[in-house]
């Protein structure tokens, strides 16, 4: 009997261990806010903010955000603010945004953060980092959780 039991466990063993290659979208995404640390040029490595640009970023971490929730989000850009809606597909780490609200001053900073996420295509990141990249490999975010 115990020999038959221990049979039919590993049979289902592999049932119960189902793995998915999917991100969990809710985890990295719903209910969190995200802090920008940096903007990068379509090559990902050259920074597409000037010295002082990334310093105002960096001294000021709470006005530079996005903060996700179901299927909508807000975002900062120093005094600029922003929200909408947003889609994210875990299989293939694609990414949407449509921006519907925007209040205040634009800035160089604003303008370049909001480009990225209208033409948004993709993301790739975890519950610790994530960039988020414009179409046809074209500029990208990087971002820092807050602590969520």
């Amino acid at each position: 009997m115990k020999l038959k039991l221990l049979g039919i466990l590993l049979l289902t063993l592999p049932l119960l261990c189902a793995c998915s290659d999917d991100d969990d979208i809710e985890g990295i995404f719903v209910g969190r806010t995200w802090y920008v640390t940096d903007l990068r040029k379509a090559d990902n490595q050259t920074p597409a903010l000037s010295d002082t640009e990334r310093a105002e970023i960096r001294n000021n971490r709470n006005s530079y955000s996005i903060t996700f929730t179901s299927g909508t989000f807000i975002g900062t850009a120093g005094n600029f603010h922003f929200g909408g809606t947003w889609s994210a597909d875990g299989a293939n780490q694609s990414i949407t945004f449509t921006i519907n609200q925007e209040e205040g001053p634009s800035t160089a900073i604003s303008t370049q953060i909001t480009e990225v996420l209208r033409t948004a295509s993709r993301y790739i990141g975890d519950y610790n980092q994530l960039q988020i990249f414009a179409r046809d490999n074209g500029p990208s975010i990087l971002f820092n959780p807050g602590n969520n």
